[in-house]
């Protein structure tokens, strides 16, 4: 029983100068951080590594479709601005003033514009909650992370099951070796590790590019709300122009009522002399052949201002059609208002709910990044600790 004892505390200084990463193939001395991450890494099955590069390279590529969705999406209402700026210049050097009465298809375009912008807020903003719950569960994982040197065995038999187990009992048939060089040392070096560490790299290089794509993202969604903010202030524009056009209607309309009271006027006025002339005529029954010819000449006056009667009804007519085709397309102009009222609150509070989600995020963020910086100091105490345990022994 002295015997393997004294060959395992033999062999202990050897293994404290094979663990250290200073001498190994002339590399340059690497933090714990790294250090911690690719003996993470190794830890990993390939199997795991590769879905996890598989899943960061679909995700990759959704962002690239939906970054390309989002430059078309851009061009569109850059064109249809553009078109918006030309019609409205070239309807004030013609006629210096609002020509048609709420521009219908204008007004659907926006409103369809509106929608698909509150649907693809939606749309980032479930990808937002799935990227919170995805680093919730990555720093859940890094929470629940094993010791760096959980892959030496301990003197004493503590009760406790190591992950391991299979490469403990490959180890316990190497007790007894010393490797007195460098390049002995070197040579049991896993290759997991190399691996670990490249697919290690091409996990962090996807990560940059996905975060270089997030802040494109987010440039082109300030674009997208600067975009949104001009299509507000032309919509005022437009309510404007369409408040103006109400208003001059109305003076329209005033003023052919107006008209239509003094035809009425002028019609009771004739009749009333129609009415005082036949009056004249039955009291002067005698002088009929004198005043015959004028009888003649008050009758065609008579007709001819009975047919201005009827031509001024048919214009009564058609001026309250006129009027009834106005009032239905004031009550669209308001439910389109109303509408894009409704819209507007639903972007607001989209919006808000997206500062939340940032919030959320960064605030995850620091506390990782904070669990990241306490890690090195457990790690030298851990080191320390087994470095005490065997020169007490």
């Amino acid at each position: 029983m002295s015997g393997p004892a004294d060959e395992t505390a033999g062999d202990l200084p050897v293994k404290d100068i094979g663990l250290n990463f200073c001498g190994m193939g002339g590399l340059q001395e690497t933090s714990t951080r790294t250090v911690k991450s690719r003996q993470a890494v190794s830890r990993i099955s390939r199997e795991e590594l590769e879905d996890r590069f598989l899943r960061l390279h679909d995700e990759n590529i959704l962002l690239k479709q939906h970054a390309r969705k989002q430059e078309d999406k851009i061009k569109r209402m850059a064109t249809k601005l553009i078109r918006l700026v030309n019609d409205k210049k070239r309807y004030e050097r013609v006629g210096g003033g609002p020509k048609r009465l709420g521009r219908d298809v204008e007004m659907e375009e926006m409103i369809e514009q509106l929608q698909e912008k509150v649907h693809e807020l939606e749309r980032q903003n479930e990808v937002l909650k799935n990227r919170l719950i995805a680093a919730k569960q990555q720093l859940q994982i890094q929470g629940h992370r094993q010791t760096p040197y959980n892959y030496i065995q301990s003197r004493v038999n503590t009760g406790r099951r190591k992950a391991n187990e299979n490469a403990g009992l490959k180890e316990c048939h190497r007790k007894g070796i010393r490797f007195q060089d460098a390049d002995e040392a070197e040579m049991v070096q896993p290759t997991v590790t190399k691996y670990g560490n490249s697919l290690l790299e091409e996990a962090r290089g996807e990560i940059r590019n996905l975060e270089n794509v997030i802040e494109s993202q987010r440039g082109q969604i300030e674009e997208l709300e600067q975009l949104a903010d001009i299509l507000k202030t032309q919509l005022r524009r437009k309510e404007n122009e369409i408040e103006l056009s109400i208003l001059q209607l109305r003076e329209q309309q005033a003023t052919d009522q107006r008209s239509n009271i003094r035809d009425n006027v002028e019609m009771i006025k004739l009749h009333k002399q129609l009415v005082e002339k036949s009056n004249a005529l039955s009291v002067m029954e005698g002088k009929f052949i004198q005043l015959q010819e004028k009888q003649r000449t008050l009758r065609i006056s008579h007709d001819a201002m009975m047919a201005n009667g009827d031509e001024l009804n048919k214009q009564l007519k058609e001026q309250r059609l006129k009027c009834c085709r106005l009032e239905k397309q004031l009550h669209s102009v308001t439910f389109s208002e109303r509408r894009i009222e409704e819209l507007q609150d639903r972007i607001n509070d989209l919006e808000k709910e997206r500062e939340l989600l940032k919030e959320n995020y960064d605030k995850l963020y620091n506390s990782g990044v904070c669990h990241l910086c306490c890690v090195p100091a457990a790690v030298g105490r851990v080191g320390w600790l087994s470095s005490h345990s065997g020169s007490s022994q």
